[in-house]
């Protein structure tokens, strides 16, 4: 399956002079899994970016925000070469699950 970006929480400041609740920070998760109807494997990365130095010439009110807004800079702020790394080692960490390299248990 393709890879899954979500933002999971936003960090904000109000020591910025004339804002209150400046986002600084996007926690973010980025999940894969294998197609059905395989068992289910999943991996999962989770990560943060810093928005500073902030821009705040376009500066958005903390409640007017968006998911898609959020998800934008976030965009902006990593890469396309460090997103497609992020995905492409979640999709070899999905399946080498199929194929582990050690287990545990008993024969019988």
């Amino acid at each position: 399956m393709a890879a899954t970006w979500t933002i999971t929480r936003l960090n904000y400041r109000n020591d910025e002079p004339g804002y209150d609740q400046v986002v600084d920070e996007i926690m973010f998760r980025c999940e894969d899994e294998n197609a059905l109807p395989e068992p289910s494997n999943v991996g999962r990365y989770d990560g943060s970016v810093s928005l500073r130095p902030f821009d705040l010439s376009s500066f958005t009110a903390y409640d007017d925000l968006t998911e898609a807004q959020v998800m934008g800079w976030l965009e902006s702020v990593l890469s396309a070469q460090a997103r497609a790394d992020i995905e492409t080692g979640l999709a070899a960490d999905v399946a080498a699950q199929g194929s582990p390299r050690q287990g545990r248990g008993v024969p019988w």
